[in-house]
């Protein structure tokens, strides 16, 4: 079991257990109220994003606690009775509710630190979004995570993505891959 796939355990199970027309995607978190990737959100969308790794037990086999957090963008709502905050709050609150039950069809614990934050941001509400995010953090086995050969190749793979016209937002990216031959 790697980050990447608890995440996507999440993903997967969020998008099966949401109202159909919510968009349910896996991000790396780094959004910006100018970033290309807001372009693409439909009139709801959530972004699943592993925030970091704590809390690392030292008992067998070990532990670690993965922060997680699902950025609730909500663009328009379909009922005219509804505003976007409300319709982006109402999300929230079913996503605690989840949240605090699921454990993704994986060995993991309950979800502690649960909660659930309006980010006001005037950038935002200018292109005509309202974000909430939901937050919790959630153990995993650490041992399934270092022992798994997809996490050990990619430590032996550097990606490298630049702009080949860094000042321009239409400009083509290049992505280099350069395999690592290093004994572990």
């Amino acid at each position: 079991m790697t980050l990447v796939a608890f995440r996507d355990a999440i993903v997967e199970t969020l998008a099966s257990q949401l109202p159909r027309g919510v968009t349910v995607q896996a991000h790396d978190g780094s959004f910006g109220a100018k970033g290309s990737q807001l372009s693409t959100v439909g009139d709801v969308a959530i972004f699943v994003t592993a925030l970091g790794v704590t809390d690392v037990e030292d008992m067998m086999p070990p532990e670690m606690a993965v922060n997680f957090a699902a950025h609730v963008f909500v663009r328009r709502v379909k009922d005219a009775t509804q505003t976007r905050g409300d319709a982006a709050m109402a999300l929230a609150d079913c996503l605690v509710g989840i949240v605090s039950q699921e454990r993704w069809g994986l060995d993991t614990r309950v979800a502690t630190a649960i909660r659930a934050d309006n980010l006001y941001s005037p950038d935002l509400m200018q292109q005509g979004f309202t974000l909430w995010i939901v937050s919790w953090r959630q153990s995993i086995r650490h041992a399934d995570v270092l022992t798994s050969e997809e996490a050990l190749d990619n430590m032996r793979r550097l990606l490298v993505t630049y702009n080949l016209v860094p000042r321009s937002d239409d400009a083509p990216l290049v992505q280099d891959q350069i395999d690592l031959e290093a004994p572990l």
